[in-house]
């Protein structure tokens, strides 16, 4: 579930995404501690169809929180 504020000169996107792990007993499973949850946030500046961006993800699960806290990066989209 992601959503977007678009200007004209501007993007910016928040969302939340989850994959739950549902091998076995379902009824120990927690979607926060046993599933692959996280938050994003991003911005972008599109220069006519090339959308260059950064982003960062915030792990909620303690299974990628034993790894690393955050994760960040760059994105390009290309739009016709």
């Amino acid at each position: 579930m992601t959503t977007m504020w678009r200007e004209s000169n501007f993007e910016a996107q928040v969302g939340f995404a989850g994959r739950n792990q549902y091998v076995g007993n379902p009824f120990t499973v927690d979607f926060f501690d046993t599933g692959f949850t996280q938050l994003r946030g991003g911005i972008a500046v599109p220069f006519r169809n090339v959308i260059p961006g950064i982003y960062v993800r915030k792990p909620l699960g303690d299974n990628y929180n034993r790894v690393l806290d955050l994760a960040y990066g760059i994105s390009l989209e290309i739009r016709r």
